[in-house]
């Protein structure tokens, strides 16, 4: 690979990078704000923050984790959390590398007794609670990314100008949030019918767009 080329592939990697990490400040500080004002759910909240961290992690993998070279230390061994799902398993995080293979929501079956009145006998009830990692163990994942890309001679703060945030109104946010979680749950089959309506609706909204301008 020529020299110019090698340059061109390295500021298009860091260019990457740089807007990856942007926009997971840009929806922290939104989704501090629309706290703030009550407009989104906490889980909303934190599965849209835990996607963009997630997605910095995926920017930076060539980086920490080369194909034709040494894997970092913060790739592998470096600590990034741990928490404790209803179901009493433990989920311990070591390395940005298990970091990217964490769910953003876990789908947990728990018993629990239940007693309509006293008349009545006690049932044991099985509910599936939803549960995210903490925001914790998020935010350390981004301030670990962070310092591996420190270490790797990569300067991430140097002064840009921000842009205008792409989330006109946290509402939204939060609705694309839950549907982005009920995609994931979905199975094969039923991804394939939801794609063949959503490209139906793409397709009739480009025809009444279009015969707009006719």
């Amino acid at each position: 690979m020529s020299d110019d080329i090698s340059d061109t592939v390295e500021s298009e990697r860091f260019r990457e990078i740089m807007e990856s990490k942007k926009r997971v400040i840009e929806v922290r500080d939104e989704i501090e704000i629309a706290r703030a004002n009550g407009n989104i759910r906490q889980g909303a909240a934190m599965g849209l923050f835990h996607r963009k961290v997630r997605d910095y992690v995926m920017a930076v993998e060539t980086v920490l984790n080369p194909a034709n070279g040494t894997r970092s230390q913060y790739w592998e061994d470096e600590p990034i959390g741990d928490f404790s799902l209803p179901d009493d398993r433990h989920i311990e995080v070591v390395g940005l590398s298990e970091f990217l293979d964490l769910e953003t929501v876990f789908q947990i079956e728990v018993e629990t007794e239940q007693q309509q009145s006293y008349r009545h006998k006690r049932e044991t009830v099985t509910q599936t609670r939803r549960v995210r990692p903490p925001e914790r163990l998020v935010e350390r994942a981004f301030r670990v990314t962070n310092k591996a890309l420190d270490d790797a001679g990569f300067d991430l703060d140097e002064p840009t100008e921000r842009k205008e945030s792409r989330f006109e109104n946290l509402s939204d946010v939060e609705k694309a949030s839950a549907i982005l979680d009920y995609l994931q749950q979905l199975k094969p089959d039923d991804l394939r019918e939801v794609k063949r309506e959503i490209d139906g609706l793409i397709a009739n909204q480009t025809a009444e767009t279009n015969g707009h301008h006719e």
